[in-house]
């Protein structure tokens, strides 16, 4: 990689890798949760639905790649960056506001927790694999 500012092919790469590696972690999470703690999961999460949130995941990794370059930022704050906007991003998107707010109305915490933790993980397992792989291309 170079050492300039701007994205290359290999940071864009590095973000996809990134970001399949955090959506593969918010599925084993969801899974772990489906099993060991089901009030924070919605009825509506499924154990087979694992290609959209990949698909998510690999697709946010690029951006952040092609973003954030070879910046020395702390990964930590990025990746709480990235799940904030991800979790803002889900307000555009009817469904899961919906289901955000409906967790939010009746009260029930553990399940709009455990959306938002699940979230925050997949943001910070994002951009600590960014830094390891871009670290080595």
């Amino acid at each position: 990689m170079s050492d300039n500012k701007s994205a290359s092919f290999g940071d864009v790469a590095a973000g996809l890798a990134a970001g399949v590696v955090g959506a593969a972690v918010l599925v084993a999470m969801r899974r772990f949760d489906r099993k060991y703690a089901p009030r924070t999961i919605g009825d509506d999460d499924r154990d087979s639905d694992w290609i959209a949130p990949l698909g998510y995941g690999a697709i946010l990794g690029m951006l952040y790649g092609s973003l954030n370059g070879r910046s020395r930022r702390s990964r930590l704050a990025d990746g709480v960056k990235l799940a904030g906007s991800l979790m803002a991003s889900q307000l555009l998107d009817r469904p899961s506001m919906l289901k955000l707010f409906k967790f939010a109305r009746d009260g029930d915490l553990p399940r709009l927790f455990g959306e938002m933790l699940r979230h925050l993980t997949y943001g910070v397992a994002t951009s600590i694999a960014f830094g390891w792989i871009d670290d080595r291309v």
